[in-house]
């Protein structure tokens, strides 16, 4: 769970950023913070693959890796046209600078961010317990 704590507050530092100094950052630092999103989040996904499947029998291992597959679809499947009604929609909400439309949209990918590095403090660690079966014991 440690490389999802360190990415999570990571992630949770760029959207932080965004949201109270977005219009204080240049072009080339919203290209910097977004990349920096992207290697992060990527990171988690492969992570909670690995877990996913390190964490329950080796019966169900398909199982549960098909589980864990379905969650960042999902979660494109909802974010992309709550975040798209909601700017497609600002200006009927009195919101009239676009910046300030992306501000406030932005709260729900760090609420998500937020909702993942608590998630990830009730994770067992399986690094250790996948290390030991592994190494050979001493006869």
């Amino acid at each position: 769970p440690l490389v999802l704590l360190i990415s999570s507050s990571i992630i949770i530092s760029v959207w932080v950023l965004m949201i109270f100094w977005i219009d204080q950052l240049s072009i080339a630092s919203l290209y910097g913070l977004f990349i920096l999103l992207g290697i992060f989040a990527s990171g988690i996904v492969s992570v909670g693959f690995a877990a996913a499947k390190e964490l329950f029998p080796l019966q169900i291992a398909g199982t549960s890796t098909g589980i864990t597959n379905l969650f960042p679809f999902a979660g494109g499947a909802l974010f992309q046209p709550l975040i798209g009604l909601f700017l497609d929609h600002s200006d009927r909400l009195g919101i009239i600078n676009p910046v300030e439309a992306y501000r406030i949209s932005f709260l729900g990918f760090l609420a998500a961010a937020i909702l993942a590095l608590i998630s990830a403090l009730f994770l067992r660690e399986t690094l250790s317990h996948q290390l030991s079966r592994r190494t050979p014991k001493a006869m």
